[in-house]
């Protein structure tokens, strides 16, 4: 019967009938790792996924309809934006497993976590071929109808312009100024 039922790559552990409620474990992680565990073995790469996505959101499941039911309450019975926004955050707050802190992260859409690296697209295509984003409307508006200097320049036509006294600074360097320009 059990062949009839598993339909691909399974694994089944062998255990005594007191380990019955054992979760599967390592004996050499649960003595370094002193806590419980519950191993899972995965076989193909769309049970991983799926373990992985499924673990992610378990402490977020229902919270959608809970939302949108107690938006619907606040809309009935508050008047004012802010009695809906702490309705709104003690219904999130109560019914999840994240801290206030989060909560009010997640409700003011604030960023959870910050990176010290960054990624940093640089279009190396030939000139002609390169994607390019079109210069301001006012800039546009007050540039000569016949001007053809209609782009924005990037990155590399930056670079190719420094003055000779810097030609000692990589691309990489120049980037690094502009992202530092940019956000002060």
């Amino acid at each position: 019967a059990l062949r009839s039922c598993v339909t691909r790559p399974t694994v089944f552990l062998k255990r005594n009938m007191s380990e019955i409620r054992v979760n599967a474990n390592n004996e050499m992680i649960l003595y370094l790792w002193k806590a419980n565990m519950d191993l899972q073995f995965i076989l193909d790469p769309y049970a991983c996924v799926f373990y992985v996505v499924s673990y992610i959101g378990k402490s977020q499941r229902g919270i959608s309809k809970l939302l949108k039911d107690a938006l619907l309450h606040m809309k009935a019975g508050y008047t004012t934006i802010k009695e809906r926004f702490r309705g709104i955050a003690y219904k999130f707050q109560s019914c999840s497993e994240v801290s206030a802190q989060e909560v009010a992260y997640h409700l003011l859409s604030l960023p959870l976590s910050q990176c010290s690296r960054g990624n940093v697209y640089i279009n190396t295509n030939p000139y002609k071929q390169r994607v390019r984003i079109l210069k301001s409307q006012p800039i546009l508006k007050d540039m000569d109808l016949v001007s053809e200097d209609i782009l924005q320049p990037g990155l590399i036509e930056h670079y190719i312009q420094l003055p000779n006294e810097l030609e000692d600074i990589s691309l990489l360097n120049l980037q690094h100024g502009m992202n530092i320009n940019q956000k002060s």
